[in-house]
């Protein structure tokens, strides 16, 4: 990617991958190299395996326009492809809601398709959806979201989840906590790999995660990714707290930089 934000390798395997048996879904392997001096170096490859029918977003409208209407249509197993360019507008917006679990991937990755809130709303919301880590998000960037750019949580009971890699979230903000990713209960669960999370914000004196907030017991495995000038109240980058209950993170392999935080924890706030 340009910038030095995201390095993408191509692994071609002479024989097929065995994916027999997996169930559709994002799939993080962890590959580390070591030279001759005994040096090592780790990254992740990602395999995606989708069990259902494909179904593709581009421009041309071949078969649709937006992604929105593509995720309705697709049922559980099955993936999404999107096409390079700027996807804006209600149709590419607050989805998650629409259908079961989906792989949801871009064709020509990060840097080639965008996806752009234009100062309103967020660009994914999986609240109470019952979404499992089949979910998958991989491919875009994500930006200039108020409220948030990916918001996970719970409702009545039931919960969601979502496995999101390579992608890029930037100029993000949001007034409550999680400037780009908001992640709000027992039953809310995410992965990020892979991943750039950049210059989003929490606008709010007291608020809390500039790049991502965990709260009220909500889960968390961050590997690989760079955050970085992130801004809060707390946690500029990574805030953790709230209702009494034990949240889990894991975190692998990550770059934290030039956060900031006015009242405490630059890259880092628990409470």
């Amino acid at each position: 990617g340009k910038g030095g934000d995201i390095h993408t390798s191509v692994f071609v395997s002479q024989t097929p991958l065995p994916t027999a048996g997996l169930a559709a879904g994002g799939y993080p392997l962890v590959v580390t190299a070591t030279d001759k001096k005994g040096f090592e170096r780790s990254s992740v490859m990602l395999v995606y395996v989708y069990t259902g029918k494909l179904l593709a977003v581009t421009a041309a409208g071949k078969p649709y326009t937006a992604i929105g209407p593509a995720m309705a249509a697709a049922a559980p197993g099955d993936a999404v492809t999107v096409g390079p360019g700027k996807w804006t507008g209600k149709d590419n917006m607050n989805l998650g809601s629409q259908g079961g679990d989906v792989v949801l991937v871009s064709e020509a990755g990060a840097d080639q398709t965008i996806i752009d809130c234009a100062g309103a709303e967020s660009a994914f919301k999986f609240i109470g959806t019952e979404h499992t880590f089949a979910t998958v998000l991989s491919g875009f960037t994500i930006r200039n979201c108020k409220g948030g750019a990916i918001r996970v949580g719970e409702f009545a009971g039931k919960g969601a989840a979502v496995s999101i890699a390579e992608v890029i979230l930037e100029d993000n903000s949001n007034f409550s906590p999680g400037g780009a990713v908001d992640i709000d209960g027992v039953l809310a669960r995410v992965r990020i790999a892979a991943s750039v999370l950049k210059n989003n914000a929490v606008s709010t004196q007291s608020g809390m995660g500039g790049a991502i907030a965990v709260l009220n017991g909500g889960s968390l495995d961050l590997l690989f990714c760079r955050l970085s000038g992130n801004k809060a109240a707390f946690g500029g980058a990574l805030a953790v707290g709230g209702g009494g209950k034990t949240a889990e993170i894991a975190v692998g392999g990550c770059d934290f930089h030039d956060n900031f935080a006015e009242l405490g924890g630059g890259a880092l706030s628990s409470s």
